[in-house]
């Protein structure tokens, strides 16, 4: 499942509101918001591939800041 349903390569609230209640994940609107917030590294209201790569790309993946400078 696509996280970016809208297709513009930033992950809108809704978008990720949708695959957290798809997923089970029933979470007050307060805690979205945090979320949603430490997810938004520039805070633009949106999380773009830099704002995840920053906030948890490292905790994924670690070895891809060695390809990716």
């Amino acid at each position: 499942m696509d996280l970016n349903v809208s297709k513009t390569g930033m992950i809108q609230p809704k978008e990720l509101r949708f695959i957290l209640n798809h997923w089970g994940m029933q979470i007050t609107d307060e805690d979205f918001t945090d979320l949603f917030s430490k997810l938004d590294a520039d805070g633009d209201g949106l999380i773009s591939y830099k704002d995840f790569s920053i906030t948890v790309g490292s905790e994924i993946h670690p070895a891809e800041g060695l390809y990716f400078r």
